[in-house]
């Protein structure tokens, strides 16, 4: 979980305000909602430096958040993006893209499919590393030890990837 309590902070005042069904808040909303009395454009460019951490504080919350950039207000605000091309795009992964901060409202939310692809990332290159390893073990290039000590550490990262997948998405996970 993020140690930094800023972040924490705002993640809470984020799931407040997405609770109600609102599908993303900007910067602007969560300063308006943390500090009514006093949102200052200084206040609220801390807050939006801090939207991938507070999107991160959420889902270690167990809630499907993302950080988006400023182009899901110009151009999905009113309808939301319908393909995985459109939800990358929306999707901000650094303190200097992020504009607000998203609530997945189903699975078929294609930037929380864009954000989990990047969290499942790290199993997809384990996966890949292994099959390499196999490859040169087939032709003698390296020792089968090797591509065990590789495998092992690809399980984990799979073992990990499903108890994410466990948390995020109970209902299809339900028996596995």
């Amino acid at each position: 979980m993020p140690t930094d309590a800023y972040a924490v902070a705002i993640a809470r005042t984020a799931e407040h305000l997405t609770s109600n069904g609102q599908r993303v808040v900007t910067a602007e909303q969560v300063a308006q909602a943390m500090f009514p009395f006093d949102p200052d454009l200084a206040l609220t460019e801390e807050i939006r430096k801090r939207l991938p951490k507070a999107a991160e504080a959420m889902i270690n919350d167990g809630v499907q958040a993302y950080a988006v950039k400023p182009i899901y207000f110009d151009r999905f605000v009113d309808e939301p993006p319908t393909t995985t091309d459109e939800g990358k795009l929306c999707l901000a992964s650094q303190a200097k893209d992020a504009a607000g901060l998203g609530r997945a409202t189903s699975e078929e939310d294609v930037i929380w499919e864009a954000m989990r692809d990047k969290l499942l990332g790290p199993v997809k290159t384990a996966l890949r590393s292994v099959r390499k390893l196999e490859g040169y073990a087939d032709r003698g290039l390296i020792d089968e030890q090797d591509v065990d000590v590789a495998a092992q550490k690809a399980r984990l990262e799979i073992e990990t990837s499903h108890r994410f997948d466990q948390i995020m998405f109970p209902q299809l996970t339900a028996g596995s």
